[in-house]
């Protein structure tokens, strides 16, 4: 009698393991589907050809560009005057620019560089591209005048 009750004892830890299996193997089907969409992927990626070294330069140019674009404000509305030479109109335009941060309490960066963009409009100035020597000059110059302007200075 006692064979058979170790016999009925194996049965049921097979049964049981079977079902386990069975468990898992349902479990892992999911699994192995998103693992072949992955390796599709990986293949049709892999097969795409490699950067040339002009791509790479286009690359590197638009990231340098973008770095350079952090020292950067632009400013519209600042009044326009017709100076003769390029260093009066920046004179006037620093000038002009100053003073209408000084009325919102902005202070002016340290020694910018200012450009006017696009062709001139007789409705209205041109913008001003501000160029500031570092990037927090930028950056806090369009967050003070953000923040004074959001609060309604």
């Amino acid at each position: 009698m006692v064979p058979k009750v170790e016999f009925k004892e194996l049965n049921n830890s097979i049964s049981g393991l079977s079902s386990k299996v069975v468990d898992l193997v349902a479990e892992n089907a999911p699994l192995r589907a998103y693992v072949s969409v992955l390796r599709s992927r990986i293949d049709h990626l892999e097969s795409r050809p490699v950067l040339s070294s002009d791509s790479s330069a286009i690359i590197f140019r638009e990231s340098t560009e973008r770095s350079k674009i952090e020292f950067n404000a632009t400013s519209y509305g600042v009044p326009e005057f017709a100076a003769i030479t390029a260093a009066l109109r920046f004179k006037d335009d620093l000038l002009t620019l100053g003073n209408h941060l000084t009325k919102l309490s902005v202070p002016v960066p340290t020694d910018p560089k200012l450009i006017r963009l696009v062709n001139g409009n007789v409705k209205k100035p041109r913008p001003l591209k501000i160029i500031c020597q570092y990037k927090t000059d930028a950056s806090q110059l369009i967050s003070n005048f953000n923040s004074r302007s959001r609060n309604g200075v």
